[in-house]
């Protein structure tokens, strides 16, 4: 294809609809993955054949795509892979080539800040499950998504046909992301947001080649697009490894129309893993804060293990051990404060702080700022704002210094998120004790002036044992005392 061709929506609609219906011939007995919600909610809804406008295509059932990016993609592809030849397949890859501007940056989101309008059609459980989705990305990224003021550019979650979005931020005022019936579960809606941050489907990575094979054979001709990949001129896996456990990979079913495997991990442990994540991965909050620099105010970043990173908090952040969770502080309770003096969160926040009263980390005994920023924000109002932020890293132009020293709680108890009554209320102070009891004392309840006791006379034991960090769900709860969290 030496020009490349534009396919019209309608081309798409109709190619993607024959893979839908084929669906429905299937005997399909294993729990339905991302692809296959996707593609029966688009069936419901039949949007695949009401696609109107044709300076928009829909690529891999919800990646809706302007005209002249889908040319632009197309010739990146052609240029870093080769020609196509006539039933639609690389005749070999180039040598890859740099392209300047090709990565467009210009699709983040400025400064991370999503805003968003939800139509008014949506039910009350439709906004609790947009609400869920919203607060995962806030609560593990820097990204946030707050209802729009008065901005130009913003998304608009809409009783749309099927499930969609456009690929970062179009910057052309209102972009919509459709929810039709069948999209509005947590997880569908954490996959469609990712698509209006930044995300590619995982499978689609300029490297997948080394991590999945696609079986061409199970896939008709005219659908194998959806399985094109994208040039490394255009993505940037910021270091990011493959993730077969990202909340944006699809299923190994994906596009079959003969119940046969399209996707085939070369991790044999993995196979019936893809498809199956209906929450945030590690690698999917990883990426997410390198591709917005979620460090960028921390000025002296902790070393983290691999494969940790530094968070919004200046945290190094590993792995989550406790289902549910993707990531939790590296370590023993990622920088145990507790007047240890650092722990291994290094420094700059990554310990509770000697205590529930919000010191400033990692063994630090003065009252300070930890960004060289701090007294600019605070004149601006972000100590109100973001005291998520501001009442930990910016405690002296804050003006919570109370006779200096940070480490051993200050003089009144507080959050220090702006979410966390709101997590408190859906039972987060239990479920995600590492999170929530350094950084939401008062909704948790854990002031000082309460009962801080262990509950089992078994808890030094346990504690000694390193059970505070294995198991924080029961010990930071149950076993305070023993696990050091008492102010």
């Amino acid at each position: 294809m030496g020009n490349a061709q534009f396919v019209s929506s309608r081309f798409v609609a109709a190619a993607l609809t024959a893979a839908v219906c084929a669906v429905w011939l299937l005997e399909v007995s294993h729990a339905a993955t991302m692809d296959e919600l996707i593609k029966i909610a688009a069936n419901k809804s039949r949007a695949l054949e009401t696609i109107q406008d044709d300076s928009v295509v829909l690529r891999e059932l919800d990646i809706l795509m302007l005209k002249e990016d889908f040319q632009a993609l197309e010739r990146a592809r052609e240029e870093e892979f080769g020609l196509l030849d006539k039933d639609g397949n690389y005749e070999g890859e180039r040598a890859r080539k740099k392209r300047k501007g090709v990565r467009d940056l210009g699709r983040r989101w400025p400064n991370g800040v999503v805003p968003y309008t939800i139509s008014s059609v949506m039910s009350a459980s439709d906004r609790r499950a947009i609400q869920q989705a919203l607060d995962d990305w806030n609560k593990y990224t820097c990204i946030q998504f707050r209802p729009r003021r008065n901005e130009r550019n913003y998304i608009h979650l809409e009783n749309g046909s099927g499930c969609s979005s456009f690929v970062g931020m179009l910057g052309r005022g209102r972009q919509l992301v459709t929810l039709g019936q069948g999209c509005r579960s947590k997880g569908i809606i954490i996959h469609e947001l990712g698509h209006a941050i930044g995300f590619n489907h995982e499978q689609t990575r300029y490297d997948r080649d080394n991590y999945v094979t696609i079986v061409r054979g199970n896939i008709p001709g005219h659908l194998y697009y959806n399985f094109e990949k994208y040039p490394q001129s255009v993505t940037n896996t910021h270091g990011v490894p493959y993730d077969y456990d990202s909340v944006m990979h699809y299923g190994q079913y994906a596009f079959s129309t003969n119940g046969r495997p399209t996707i085939i991990t070369k991790d044999k442990s993995k196979q019936n893993t893809i498809g199956n994540s209906f929450g945030h991965s590690f690698g999917d909050v990883k990426l997410a804060n390198a591709m917005y620099t979620c460090d960028r105010g921390c000025t002296n970043k902790p070393r983290c293990p691999s494969p940790g990173f530094v968070d919004k908090n200046c945290r190094c952040m590993c792995p989550g051990t406790n289902g549910g969770v993707p990531v939790q502080p590296c370590g023993t309770g990622g920088g145990t404060g507790g007047g240890t003096g650092g722990g291994t969160g290094g420094g700059t926040g990554g310990g509770t702080g000697g205590g529930t009263g919000g010191g400033t980390g990692g063994g630090n005994n003065n009252c300070r700022d930890n960004n060289n920023n701090c007294a600019g924000w605070a004149s601006r109002g972000e100590c109100q704002r973001n005291p998520g932020y501001m009442h930990v890293y910016c405690k002296e132009s804050c003006r919570l210094c109370n006779g200096g020293g940070g480490g051993g709680g200050s003089s009144s108890c507080v959050d220090y998120d702006t979410y966390c009554a709101t997590w408190a209320a859906r039972g987060e102070c239990s479920r995600n004790p590492r999170y929530m009891i350094p950084y939401c004392p008062k909704s948790c309840n854990r002031c000082s002036g309460g009962k801080c006791v262990d509950n089992n006379v078994l808890c030094d034991q346990w504690a000694k044992r390193g059970e505070c960090a294995k198991n924080p769900n029961y010990m930071l709860v149950n076993c305070q005392r023993a696990c050091g969290e008492c102010s």
